[in-house]
Order: C-alpha cells, then sequence, then structure tokens
C-alpha cells in the first residue's frame, strides 16, 4: 500500500487537521525566518531611531554601530540591541523597561570596565514617567545589563570575526 492510498484511508477529520497543522507550520517557519533574516535591518533602523532621540533631547551621545552578539552583528540579545558608543570605549545596550503595565525604551550606558553608567529614557513618555521608578527598579535593570555584558564577547574580539 503506497503512502497515498494511506492517506486517502484516514478519516476526513485527521486529513483536515493535518492539512491545518501543514498550514500553520508553514506561516511559523516564514515568520521565524522573516524575523531572524531582517535582525541586522532592524538594529540599523533603530540605530538611527535612537540616534534621532538621542539629538532631540541635545545629548552628547551618538550610538556608531550595532555590536556582535554571539559573534553575529545587529543581533539583539536577551538584554536588547548592543551598539557602540560614538567616540569612546563605551557600549550602550537598547531595551525595554517596564513602568506598571507600560513599556517604555531606553538606552543603558555602560562605561569601560562594563559597569551600568546611566540610563536614558528615549521618548517624551519615558522622560516624564521616569522620575517616578523606584530607586530599586533601576538598580535591577543596572545589575541586568552588566550582567549581559559579561557574557556578550568584548568588542575586541568582534573586531575579528568579520
Amino acid at each position: 500500500m503506497s503512502l497515498r492510498e494511506r492517506v486517502r484511508n484516514l478519516p476526513l477529520p485527521v486529513r483536515e487537521w493535518a492539512v491545518f497543522a501543514a498550514w500553520a507550520g508553514g506561516i511559523l517557519l516564514a515568520g521565524i525566518l522573516a524575523w531572524a533574516l531582517t535582525a541586522p535591518l532592524r538594529s540599523r533602523v533603530l540605530l538611527g531611531q535612537v540616534n534621532r532621540s538621542l539629538a532631540r533631547q541635545e545629548s552628547a551621545f551618538r550610538l556608531e554601530a550595532p555590536l556582535a552578539v554571539w559573534g553575529r552583528p545587529g543581533r539583539a540579545s536577551q538584554a536588547g540591541f548592543w551598539f557602540s558608543l560614538a567616540g569612546s570605549g563605551k557600549s550602550a545596550v537598547v531595551f525595554p523597561l517596564m513602568l506598571g503595565s507600560r513599556s517604555v525604551t531606553v538606552l543603558g550606558i555602560l562605561d569601560e570596565s562594563g559597569g551600568a553608567a546611566e540610563i536614558i529614557p528615549l521618548s517624551a513618555h519615558a522622560l516624564g514617567q521616569f522620575a517616578d521608578i523606584p530607586p530599586g527598579l533601576l538598580d535591577l535593570y543596572r545589575r541586568r545589563m552588566e550582567a549581559s555584558s559579561e557574557i556578550r564577547p568584548p568588542a575586541e574580539a568582534e573586531a575579528g570575526n568579520d
């Protein structure tokens, strides 16, 4: 008995379920591929948006280039997207900070030793809400940034991967 005959002998609900499962799997696979293959583009767009936001706030900081995560430039880590700061040896991470039930995008800047130097809100809404954030919550996010910078490959090692 061939495979085609075995499939025809299956009950109709089983065949319909199999067609639906294959369709859903194909849609899921297409979405995963699109998300994974556009990561470098998303990081470049994010770089431009963050630099525009910093310019509006008249900040001296500017992002220069995406840093490699796990040896692949432009990829996001668990903490967010990593960038190098222009004109310094510092790195920065763009990540969402939860304020109650709202998520606001912030820029965390780390110094050369990997310690969290400061957290800068990137939107007018975040700027208005930033004064109300408890210091303990900011310390929690600082510790997360420092921990994720320890597992991210250093910038010197990234230069050799290009």
